[in-house]
């Protein structure tokens, strides 16, 4: 009733007050790094580590909500919420169903800028199934989180190589070595497109 609006309203507040004192302008473009300190602000502000759980989701559920609820789509946000797309039935797999896509762990800001003109061709235009889609983009951003400052751009064949040589190496299965091969392969092919 009205002590959970108050509780929810002074949440609201807590992260507010937080995004003016971290400058952050604007929750569609929140890092990772943004994130984390926002759960140790709420350490200081909030002794209750149940109420601090439930404060936490305020920032997804907001963040959810404007990147849905927007009239033009937010390509550059961190995080994109795919209900907001409207994704053909035959391409969802019901009994598993991939809700959001994350952007935040590639901090190379050229590499993400590409992977997200990457998933915007494929879920907007392409017609494979979303979790081969989101199979592919795992693969990519695992990649990219590899190479780290280095622009994607620059990379040459041989550094893909040893990357694929590496994981062939550890204990990856061929089928998903050969979902790496294949994924490296689409986004350079869209990278010279763009």
């Amino acid at each position: 009733g009205s002590e959970m609006c108050i509780r929810d309203r002074t949440g609201l507040q807590l992260f507010y007050e937080f995004c003016i004192r971290e400058q952050i302008t604007d929750i569609q473009l929140l890092e990772l790094e943004q994130e984390t300190a926002f759960q140790d602000y709420l350490k200081q502000k909030v002794e209750k580590e149940q109420r601090r759980k439930r404060l936490k989701s305020i920032v997804e559920t907001a963040r959810k909500v404007i990147f849905i609820e927007t009239d033009e789509t937010r390509w550059d946000a961190t995080i994109w919420y795919l209900e907001r797309f409207r994704i053909a039935k035959e391409r969802i797999n019901q009994s598993d169903s991939i809700e959001k896509i994350s952007f935040q762990e590639v901090l190379q800001p050229k590499n993400r800028l590409l992977l997200q003109e990457y998933m915007k061709y494929e879920i907007g235009i392409g017609e494979l199934a979303l979790s081969t889609v989101y199979e592919r983009f795992r693969t990519i951003r695992n990649f990219l989180q590899e190479i780290s400052e280095l622009e994607v751009t620059k990379c040459d064949a041989s550094l893909i190589d040893v990357y694929l040589k590496n994981l062939q190496n550890g204990a990856m299965g061929a089928k998903t070595f050969n979902t790496n091969a294949v994924s490296y392969t689409h986004l350079r092919a869209h990278e010279t497109v763009l």
